[in-house]
């Protein structure tokens, strides 16, 4: 009777063991680990922040040191072209500075007039220097050239001379000294007194030309 009780209970012990390991050599189900996936901005420095955040700067208008042109009618003098008489002719001239306007009205009267009845007695090649302020006269340069370039006797050298101190005149001198490459001379061209200054024709005496 006691072998069949000891079969018993070592085959129990037999199946006991075997469910161990079983059980022990079973995987266990358990969820995986979750990961989170951060995204990867980067890393913002201050000087990033400071130029995310800095407002866009107001755009400055362009400031423009050019003066505005302006304009000014002066009458400029001519001769017919028989040297007879002399006539005013109204001309606009432009200027961004007024100390500018005598030498720009005689450069003017230099190229000539409009009307085809009247002449020009100052030859292109002839250099209008400058023009400057001695008191109450105005003293104006000529290149010396005038002297070869100008071919005019005492009735065109006087009318040359009193052209000149009309239209200064106009800008207030009272009278007009020519002078040759800012040297004072005793004469243009050899036939009038060009060392004292020139007076200037009474404007309102000179005919308009038609």
């Amino acid at each position: 009777m006691r072998l069949p009780y000891a079969l018993l209970a070592a085959a129990t012990v037999t199946i006991g063991l075997a469910g161990c390991t079983n059980t022990s050599n079973t995987p266990t189900n358990a969820p995986a680990p979750t990961t989170t996936n951060v995204p990867n901005t980067g890393t913002q420095t201050q000087a990033d922040t400071d130029v995310n955040t800095q407002a866009p700067k107001a755009t400055e208008p362009v400031q423009s040191d050019k003066l505005a042109v302006q304009k000014k009618h002066v009458e400029l003098i001519f001769s017919d072209d028989n040297l007879m008489t002399q006539y005013k002719e109204t001309h606009s001239i432009s200027y961004e500075k007024e100390e500018d306007l005598p030498l720009l009205a005689l450069k003017a009267w230099q190229k000539g007039p409009k009307s085809h009845k009247l002449v020009n007695l100052l030859p292109a090649n002839v250099e209008i220097q400058s023009v400057k302020k001695d008191g109450n006269t105005a003293i104006v340069s000529l290149s010396s050239n005038v002297k070869q370039a100008a071919n005019l006797g005492s009735t065109g050298e006087q009318f040359l001379m009193e052209q000149i101190a009309t239209i200064m005149n106009q800008f207030g001198f009272k009278n007009t000294k020519i002078v040759l490459d800012g040297q004072a001379t005793d004469t243009l061209l050899g036939h009038m007194d060009a060392s004292t200054p020139t007076d200037p024709l009474t404007l309102s005496d000179v005919p308009q030309i038609k």
